[in-house]
């Protein structure tokens, strides 16, 4: 089970991963998606655009940190997007 997943990129990696998640949530087990972007404005459009285009609750969030299960990075940066201490803290 994904429990609670965490997507890192609001770009068109994570619209492919959140649709992925969505299309076998009740397979995979995933009680709820969020979505994180460098950017707050952009994340929280998309998160919108993709809760509506794909008839799930996606929402958004700056803070990574809030105890997900399962995180997914989907971004093209070429730098670290997270930390040990994101991870462990």
């Amino acid at each position: 089970s994904l429990g609670r997943v965490l997507v890192i990129g609001a770009g068109y990696q994570g619209e492919g991963v959140v649709r992925a998640l969505g299309a076998e949530r009740n397979r995979l087990g995933v009680q709820s998606i969020t979505l994180s972007s460098r950017n707050s404005e952009t994340g929280q459009k998309q998160a919108k655009i993709l809760s509506d285009l794909y008839g799930l609750d996606v929402r958004y969030t700056q803070n990574i940190r809030e105890g997900f299960e399962t995180i997914f990075t989907a971004t093209t940066s070429s730098t670290p997007v997270l930390t040990r201490e994101d991870l462990f803290s």
